[in-house]
């Protein structure tokens, strides 16, 4: 008898085992799926508020050339002009800027990605629930 208590416990242990893990695969899998979602979500608004404000930087770039132009006579000193502000913009963010965008990427997508508290609350249930439904 006593054999048979102790294949009845190895039985549940198994059971039990196998539900965590089958549990567990699908949270991830759906964690997975979440995120790979936000992720496209925040690209394609990124990419359209950027491709907003590439258009809005083009139309004032126009107006402040032939803005320059009309003062100083001449409308190709004034696309110069603007041109040449654009490439020092242009050298001072290959030096600088990409180290700040880095950190604000970093962060931004750690925060999305990394968020343990959730994390350990929904770890946690799953396997809970099974064991009250046995």
């Amino acid at each position: 008898m006593p054999l048979n208590k102790i294949t009845n416990h190895i039985d549940d242990l198994y059971k039990h085992t196998q539900a965590y893990v089958e549990s567990s695969f699908e949270y991830y899998k759906l964690f997975a799926f979440k995120k790979l979602t936000e992720s496209s979500s925040m690209l394609v608004s990124m990419l359209v508020a950027g491709s907003i404000f590439i258009i809005f930087l083009g139309f004032l770039s126009f107006g402040v050339a032939f803005l320059i132009g009309t003062a100083l006579e001449s409308y190709a000193a004034g696309f110069f002009i603007v041109a040449g502000f654009y490439l020092l913009v242009f050298i001072l963010f290959l030096l600088f800027g990409r180290h700040i965008f880095d950190g604000f990427i970093l962060t931004k997508f750690s925060k999305m990605f990394f968020n343990e508290s959730t994390i350990d609350e929904v770890l946690d249930e799953p396997l809970q629930t099974e064991v009250d439904n046995e």
